[in-house]
């Protein structure tokens, strides 16, 4: 199920039938997560009750429909809630943090460290590119699409795979973000008008085939189009990558007819090849993350001339090495590990912008060449630091659609993690000089591209889970000999939305939702909730596997009221790398 905190249709040009089938506009009784899943529950009990009774009225034969499984499916086994407004205000807030060259009504006013809304010093834009293997709904990723287009913001795709690079393909022209914010505007120049990064650097051959496919033209659109030349953006770590993209290239050319390697006009061609251009991924350290990647991904700089050689002996055109991406590891809290990757980052492009300029130079070019594309990956939390997590689940949220320009940046007292707005501010000189450092020997050059690739960031905080308890049991407090530990089993698991249990050890508190509340009064609220349960007991919360004590623990120890089978738990901030590692 999915709900908006909006109690209208989002944008004020938008009807209703735009909206996503299963879109619930949450009354104003709404005010918190736990009421917002009460109102969801009895959302589908009334649909299935009025299902039930029409089959009735006209005297069907029963028979379960594929709505009436899910809405029961819904009930017996729990469901997502998805805050809508939490993904626009979240694309807000990154360019709010990260675009400070980005003005939203040409008045100039830009993001500064004062608090004011004099323009600021610093004039760069880092384009998010959505990571959608961190949630690849359909509805999360259309819906950051369709904001995105709506308040003419840059956002982009990071995929991992050839799904994930086909549910983007088809939201990026559903909703035309190659052309959005990247206008004449002196401001947004380096703004990429690509808009998907294949950012496996493992890839099959056939998958690697299956992308070109999908972002090859005929010859006669290409033809009607020459100013809009596609490409293809592929990152590659290693040799054996580079072979795999060769092989794929030759393989396409030799099923499409095409006439060379860089696949040029020819009337034969049933396909016209993309335009490839490759980065190089980097390893940077990643000791501070909860999943640390460096283990798996990334060249070392030793490693940087041998990758570009093989990409220049296979048919890869020195202009088509186009920059580099590195990962400071899932869940990065630490803000210097941004420093130092972004200073890696620049010895890295200089490495190649080196080598490459040398090739130049052996086949008589007298040019440097200059890596355009900076890749600051993922890794980023779940917390902006400014208003992106307010009035969640909430009705009465107010609107945080601020203008772009109005975005002074503070410190919050009350937060005690490290917020994405924390490492904006640091990195944010170090950007600033990237982007306006140029080649004094070429003056055609142009300032460093920068994109990065949030996931977590997007959808934590916007996805909650509403578990409902099918087992209920107790066993002996091993500290207290008096004392019973109620033991609840939900039927979601750390093989499955809790597997981040096993992956970084994460602790996931759930919230008690009593189904006596829901019959008494569907929208109380947490604090009611706790006012009628005064008296709490040392809780765990199992899934469906395993014995009592030490298999599928989702939560080994937490205080709730008594609860009984048919009640449900309620665990927030769900929305990242739950459903998609399930």
């Amino acid at each position: 199920m999915v709900s908006s905190s909006s109690s209208q249709s989002p944008g004020s040009s938008s009807s209703s039938s735009s909206l996503p089938s299963n879109v619930t506009r949450l009354p104003a009784s709404v005010t918190d997560l736990v009421s917002c899943v009460s109102h969801e529950i009895n959302v589908i009990e009334n649909e299935l009750d009025l299902q039930t009774q029409n089959d009735i009225r006209s005297e069907r034969k029963l028979r379960t429909t594929d709505e009436e499984r899910l809405l029961e499916d819904a009930i017996d086994d729990g469901f997502m809630c998805v805050d809508l407004k939490v993904l626009e205000r979240k694309l807000i807030a990154w360019h709010r943090l990260f675009s400070p060259a980005f003005d939203n009504d040409n008045d100039h006013k830009n993001i500064d460290d004062n608090n004011n809304n004099e323009p600021s010093d610093y004039n760069y834009t880092v384009t998010p590119y959505f990571a959608v293997k961190c949630n690849p709904d359909a509805c999360v990723v259309e819906w950051l699409a369709r904001t995105a287009s709506r308040m003419n913001l840059p956002l982009g795709y990071d995929c991992a795979s050839v799904a994930e690079l086909e549910l983007a393909k088809t939201q990026i022209q559903k909703y035309s973000l190659e052309g959005t914010a990247d206008g004449e505007k002196k401001n947004r120049k380096n703004i990429p008008t690509t808009r998907i990064v294949y950012a496996n650097p493992q890839r099959a051959e056939a998958d690697l085939m299956h992308a070109l496919e999908l972002f090859a033209t005929t010859p006669s659109s290409q033809s009607q189009s020459q100013s809009k030349e596609l490409e293809l953006w592929l990152t590659l770590d290693g040799v054996e990558e580079v072979y795999k993209i060769a092989t794929a290239r030759k393989l396409f050319l030799e099923k499409h007819h095409a006439g060379d390697d860089n696949n040029s006009s020819n009337s034969n061609a049933l396909l016209q090849m993309p335009n490839v251009k490759i980065v190089l991924r980097i390893w940077v350290p990643d000791g501070h993350s909860q999943i640390p990647f460096g283990e798996k991904f990334g060249m070392r700089m030793d490693e940087i001339d041998t990758v570009v050689e093989e990409c220049l002996n296979h048919g890869i055109l020195a202009e088509d090495i186009i920059g580099i991406s590195y990962h400071c590891g899932s869940g990065c809290s630490h803000v210097e590990t941004y420093l130092e990757a972004l200073e890696m980052g620049r010895k890295a492009l200089t490495k190649i912008d080196d080598r490459l300029t040398r090739h130049y130079r052996e086949h008589k070019q007298y040019k440097r060449h200059r890596c355009w594309l900076l890749d600051m990956g993922g890794g980023f939390p779940g917390r902006d630091g400014l208003d992106g997590d307010d009035g969640r689940f909430s009705a009465n949220a107010k609107e945080k659609e601020k203008e772009i320009t109005d975005t002074s940046v503070t410190a919050t007292s009350q937060q005690t993690q490290t917020t994405v707005a924390d490492i904006a501010m640091a990195v944010r000189p170090v950007l600033q000089s990237l982007t306006t450092s140029k080649d004094e020997n070429d003056s055609s050059s142009l300032p460093l591209t920068l994109i990065a690739e949030p996931g977590r960031y997007f959808v934590e905080g916007a996805i909650a889970l509403a578990s409902r308890i099918y087992q209920k049991g107790q066993v002996n407090d091993p500290n207290d000999d008096s004392n019973k530990i109620r033991v609840y089993r939900i039927p979601h698991g750390v093989q499955g939305v809790f597997k981040d249990v096993l992956l970084c050890g994460e602790s996931f508190i759930p919230q008690p939702l009593r189904i006596n509340d829901l019959d008494d009064d569907p929208t109380i609220t947490a604090d009611d909730h706790q006012q009628d349960s005064s008296t709490l007991y040392l809780s765990r919360v199992l899934g469906p596997s395993g014995d009592d004590t030490a298999e599928d623990v989702v939560c080994d120890s937490c205080l709730l009221p008594e609860l009984e089978v048919g009640d449900w738990l309620v665990f927030d901030r769900m929305g990242a790398y739950t459903l998609s590692i399930a």
